[in-house]
């Protein structure tokens, strides 16, 4: 994410998150960078990598963004005995 923010995002801050609890690991991540629209834009490796890495690790990802309002990541991953995260 933040390799994307840098090399396209023209952006000046990078905002992380994270919260730990017993069952869950949140990774909030925004930048004030250009954003673009999701539903024009053809998903290059960077996306697709971040997604892979997310499903590899069992999480879940909600992705945002849109002109001028920068980028948005939220990432769940459930911290189960079978998870391949463990607190």
């Amino acid at each position: 994410m933040i390799n994307n923010t840098l090399k396209y995002a023209q952006a000046k801050t990078i905002y992380i998150s994270l919260h730990l609890d017993k069952s869950n690991l949140k990774v909030d991540y925004h930048d004030d960078g250009t954003g673009f629209d999701f539903a024009s834009v053809q998903k290059g490796l960077g996306i697709k990598n971040i997604e892979t890495r997310v499903k590899f690790h069992t999480g879940k990802i909600r992705m945002d963004s849109s002109p001028l309002t920068g980028t948005t990541y939220a990432i769940n991953f459930a911290l189960e005995q079978n998870s391949k995260i463990y607190a």
